[in-house]
């Protein structure tokens, strides 16, 4: 048997929201003021720790915690990667 992959996400889901939600769970661990989803939308690509660092910039974050605040966010999304996450409509 051959096992086939499909990376829905993006094309078929907007996972924005959950991304945003643990985004925004990441930013309040060290107090930081939460993203709104058009920002969000604009950092996503390239991976959770380009995501991070882009938040961490935004929000003027010493890039030091980096390492942490991207296991933070990890944890956070894994904790409900899909509560939020919905098929685009139409599909």
């Amino acid at each position: 048997m051959t096992d086939i992959v499909f990376d829905l996400d993006g094309t078929l889901i907007d996972s924005a929201p959950d991304i945003r939600d643990a985004a925004n769970k990441m930013l309040a661990s060290v107090g930081a003021a939460p993203l709104d989803m058009e920002t969000t939308v604009s950092f996503i690509g390239n991976g959770i720790p380009k995501l991070v660092e882009r938040a961490m910039k935004a929000r003027d974050i010493d890039m030091s915690q980096h390492a942490r605040l991207t296991q933070v966010m990890l944890d956070r999304y894994d904790e409900n990667p899909a509560t939020l996450t919905r098929l685009y409509a139409g599909l």
